[in-house]
């Protein structure tokens, strides 16, 4: 369950707003900025979560390490869960840009890893998991102001292009990020 979490919550905070040209995730981690999981090409049991969100805290820039706060909001009760605390670690590719992210919870062992394979600059993140059950299923994450763009046509096609079509969006109307986060 945690590791599922993990992933939902993981893109939030990755794909804020990076250089297409450099797709550098570092970039985006350390902008000190909040995400909301707009959508994804994986389906959590209905009704799970909802308004998934990402809050930075505090960055290692030496390490390329940030700690963050993960939640969502049951969708049953309304009522928000967490927040967790997640590692995210971003790594050089061969290029030297950091374009692959591990997010890991609290102590766990080992995390989730993703890359970011597509962002305009503009809110449209779209971040792809590298292996385990989730492998190649993608999230889209958006800043709480640019959630509209990242719902936008040139978006949407974009995530159709890199992962398929969108089967669930966390992201609802309303959603707000809790102050306590």
């Amino acid at each position: 369950m945690a590791c599922k979490f993990a992933v939902v919550a993981l893109c939030l905070f990755v794909v804020g707003n990076v250089d297409a040209a450099a797709n550098d995730a570092w970039s985006v981690l350390s902008g000190g900025q909040e995400f909301f999981l707009v959508s994804r090409s994986y389906v959590r049991p209905p009704g799970t979560n909802e308004c998934a969100y990402m809050k930075e805290g505090s960055v290692d820039a030496d390490k390329h390490e940030l700690t963050t706060k993960m939640g969502y909001r049951d969708g049953s009760t309304k009522e928000f869960v967490g927040p967790a605390t997640y590692t995210i670690t971003a790594k050089a590719d061969a290029s030297g840009a950091y374009n692959e992210i591990v997010v890991k919870r609290d102590q766990a062992p080992a995390g989730i890893t993703y890359n970011l394979v597509y962002s305009d600059g503009d809110g449209c993140n779209i971040l792809k998991v590298k292996g385990g059950v989730l492998d190649g299923k993608c999230e889209l994450w958006a800043p709480p102001e640019k959630v509209a763009d990242a719902q936008g046509a040139s978006c949407s096609q974009q995530f159709q292009s890199n992962c398929g079509a969108a089967l669930e969006t966390p992201y609802k109307s309303g959603c707000t990020i809790p102050q306590t986060a």
